[in-house]
């Protein structure tokens, strides 16, 4: 039997005639069940915030000696925030990716019988291992990635040869389009790495009891949606195939791709 579907209102599971119903009377969200849940949850959220912050006012000490508030905190060589907040260990990844592009970049950069591509798997190993280091659980936004794909471009651009900004006779500058840089260099998008990080931690986890636990878990009530790693992009069907079947990508796999391309080009 199939069970009824939720109410994105009030989370209360609903007869689809009802839920999806055009008239106004006969809807769910109408019914003074589903306001008042909805008014109930928003009441816990506010009740639930409050008893946060005066949580965060209590102190812990051991033999009469207070112990430090930590909101990040590295375990493992990643940051961990209390929030759950990825954005801590991706800026300190761009910073720790940064300093090893500093002692690289000029050899990256000169324009000697290095080809670009070969540049670009000497930044792969050396940078980009640093930059994308846990990178398969981070929650990430939109904005995130923007930022960990401004650094990756502005590599490529400095990595690149033929297509590189250049100022025109009409005294305006010209800037490739960053499909043709990347291209050139042998690299992907900095999203393409991280989907196929995931996939090969999925690989690893789609069998195991807790995930599954994971994928049923359901939001304690009034608190703040959070979004998880496993809820991106990620094929857990794919992975639960198993054996010769299984056709995951993997971060060597995509070397080789740019190599043949690289011959074709020849």
């Amino acid at each position: 039997m199939t069970p009824y579907p939720r109410c994105p209102e009030c989370r209360m599971q609903t007869s689809p005639m009802v839920l999806n119903s055009i008239s106004k009377f006969a809807r769910h969200k109408e019914t003074g069940t589903c306001t008042g849940l909805v008014a109930s949850e928003e009441q816990d959220a506010s009740a639930l915030k409050a008893l946060r912050a005066v949580e965060r006012t209590r102190e812990f000490t051991i033999y009469g000696d207070k112990l430090e508030d930590v909101e990040v905190f590295k375990y493992l060589g990643r940051l961990l925030a209390m929030d759950d907040n990825d954005m801590p260990a991706v800026r300190a990844n761009l910073l720790k990716a940064r300093k090893v592009w500093k002692r690289l970049g000029k050899l990256l950069r000169s324009e000697g019988d290095l080809t670009p591509r070969v540049k670009g798997l000497f930044y792969k190993a050396v940078v980009q291992s640093v930059l994308l280091f846990g990178s398969e659980t981070w929650a990430l936004t939109e904005s995130s990635l923007r930022v960990l794909e401004g650094f990756h471009i502005r590599s490529a651009y400095r990595m690149a040869t033929v297509n590189v900004p250049r100022k025109l006779n009409n005294n305006t500058w010209f800037y490739p389009k960053n499909e043709d840089v990347l291209e050139e260099v042998g690299l992907f998008t900095i999203r393409k790495y991280i989907e196929v990080r995931r996939q090969t931690i999925a690989d690893s986890i789609v069998d195991r009891p807790i995930f599954k636990l994971c994928l049923d878990q359901e939001p304690v009530r009034g608190t703040v949606r959070h979004l998880w790693w496993w809820e991106q992009s990620m094929d857990i069907d794919l992975s639960r195939v198993g054996g010769d079947d299984l056709a995951v990508v993997d971060e060597s796999d995509l070397d080789l791709e740019v190599f043949a391309a690289e011959e074709v080009d020849v």
